[in-house]
């Protein structure tokens, strides 16, 4: 699988997105982790690093405890 990293949601991620591709925006260039949520659907990223060395960092694993699913320091719970 093919993976787009760029720096710009409006061109960048949204070609990735529209190829099919999944897509990373790497926080060094011009857009921010503030600019990505608020951004078109078909611009947004699968993923957020904070650098290109990010890429060769092992990605954490998923945990659950008591209805709370966590990734590093991302946590989210289902409401029922």
């Amino acid at each position: 699988m093919a993976l787009v990293v760029g720096d710009r949601l409006d061109t960048d991620i949204l070609g990735g997105n529209r190829a099919g591709m999944a897509t990373v925006l790497v926080l060094t260039g011009v857009d921010s982790a503030r600019t990505a949520p608020a951004s078109r659907l078909d611009e947004r990223p699968n993923d957020l690093i904070s650098s290109l060395g990010e890429l060769y960092e092992e990605y954490p694993a998923i945990t659950s405890d008591d209805g709370a699913y966590s990734r590093g320091a991302a946590v989210a719970r289902r409401r029922t």
